[in-house]
């Protein structure tokens, strides 16, 4: 924010289903700042298949201004658990499984003026014994 020192602010995600885009399925995520005024932060995320890639899915999210434009985004944790049945078995938006030791997520960061990097996410996984 001009004239202030940089600070932190966070606020709990929310996910909720939404409404199917051209039969691909969507989340909306929900958040809160306070920062220049109080206001909700509603972005909405389609999910689709592709043939590419590790796990076969893709999303791009747009995040929105944060602080009036003066802020940026620094960590985002979700913790996604809601399943339902399909065939007999529990499926849900994130299933995977344990490839090579490890999870991952690949993607890229865009910004407004056109610059970009790309962001791979890792987590290490253990095989049920």
């Amino acid at each position: 924010m001009p004239g202030r020192a940089p600070f932190t602010i966070s606020s709990p995600l929310s996910f909720f289903n939404g409404p199917p885009d051209h039969g691909r399925p969507t989340l909306i995520a929900h958040g809160y700042e306070t920062v220049p005024a109080p206001q909700a932060l509603i972005v909405p995320i389609t999910i689709e298949k592709v043939s590419k890639g590790r796990y076969g899915f893709r999303a791009e999210v747009q995040l929105p201004q944060i602080a009036g434009g003066f802020g940026a985004a620094t960590l985002a944790e979700a913790h996604i658990g809601a399943v339902r049945m399909r065939g007999g078995r529990e499926v849900g938006y994130i299933n995977a499984h344990c490839v090579g030791g490890r999870l991952q997520v690949q993607g890229s960061a865009q910004f407004t003026d056109g610059d970009y990097f790309p962001v791979l996410l890792t987590s290490p996984c253990h095989l049920p014994r």
